[in-house]
């Protein structure tokens, strides 16, 4: 999966690693743009073996119940899935704490839900119940707490680049008073939400939002850095003089992209359909892509090999097969930003 992940995308940063303790309890924090993919990169990248809460819908599938559980992903219940399903989050919810109290790594999106926008969206409660449990479960042993900002050049294009900044971690004890779990709520909130606005690009309210973002994307300003793009929008004023209303968009050179999709063109086309037709939001797209790419490409790579090989020979065949990789990698790594800040 590592491997998959760096192939799909043109570069993986992370910062902050040598921060993440590796043992006793730990919750993870990040803030949730990109559906699955969120969760893919820190299972990866994170140097612990996490437990994940993902939500309920995506768990139909046996095929893919079976993958989420590989990945120790565990199912989460919304309103939209039916009252009645809510009951089984306090199982889940068990569960995790738990974990925690056996000294395992959780991660556990405090926004409750994904969205493309470039901001901290205001945090739920359900990870503050989660650690109440494990509070009252393992008497006397402190959780750290541990925000994380994903950041993407682009969430939903392809090619794409990405970024994982680890925030600094923090108990929860000093902030939890079992007497007012009300301000003990709104301690461990905003605490962790004002440490995931320096570790992911967030645009305030107050900003225009459409604006900014047509301005900071022509101009080529990198999003994968969320300090240096945050402190060009605290540097920006609210209304920005566009030179025009044409937005330069990020992407590989053109003559890569048309030979991109002329050696793709076979594969590229069930994609379209499944795009139009199966991806449920925007926020998907990504995921599914990511999907379709790690589950068809090496089926047809193995098919090539054996149908080539036993007409032109095997030798052949592996070069022309490592050609077509290696120009798809090229097109992938060739995205990059100006690095404006």
């Amino acid at each position: 999966m590592r491997a998959a992940l760096y192939c799909y995308f043109g570069q993986i940063k992370t910062v902050g690693l040598d921060g993440i303790p590796k043992k006793g309890p730990l919750l993870f924090l990040p803030n949730h743009q990109n559906a699955l993919l969120d969760a893919l990169l820190i299972a990866v990248n994170c140097r612990r073996k996490p437990y994940f809460l993902t939500r309920s819908d995506v768990f139909s599938n046996a095929l893919f119940r079976s993958f989420f559980a590989f990945f120790h992903m565990l199912p989460v219940y919304r309103f939209r899935d039916g009252r009645d399903t809510l009951k089984k989050n306090e199982e889940i919810f068990q569960r995790c704490a738990e974990l925690l109290c056996q000294g395992e790594a959780v991660v556990v999106f405090p926004e409750a839900n994904h969205h493309l926008d470039r901001r901290v969206r205001p945090l739920s409660k359900g990870f503050t119940r989660i650690l109440f449990q494990a509070l009252n479960q393992c008497k006397g042993q402190d959780i750290l707490l541990l925000p994380v900002g994903v950041n993407y050049l682009r969430a939903a294009d392809f090619p794409d680049l990405t970024s994982l900044y680890y925030g600094q971690t923090f108990p929860v004890l000093p902030l939890y008073d079992p007497e007012d779990l009300r301000n003990s709520v709104m301690r461990i909130r905003n605490k962790v939400s004002l440490q995931l606005q320096t570790l992911t690009t967030h645009v305030p309210e107050g900003k225009n939002y459409e604006q900014l973002m047509a301005y900071l994307t022509s101009m080529g300003f990198d999003f994968q850095d969320p300090i240096k793009i945050n402190q060009t929008i605290a540097d920006l004023p609210d209304y920005i003089e566009m030179e025009s209303d044409k937005v330069k968009q990020p992407g590989p050179p053109v003559v890569l992209k048309v030979i991109f999709y002329l050696i793709n063109f076979p594969l590229l086309i069930p994609w379209l359909w499944i795009k139009k037709k199966r991806v449920p939001e925007r926020e998907f797209t990504s995921t599914f892509r990511f999907a379709y790419a790690f589950l068809v490409y090496p089926v047809v790579y193995l098919l090539s090999f054996f149908l080539l090989g036993s007409t032109m020979g095997y030798a052949l065949a592996l070069i022309l097969i490592s050609l077509h990789f290696g120009c798809n990698q090229i097109y992938i790594k060739s995205i990059r930003t100006s690095g404006k800040s």
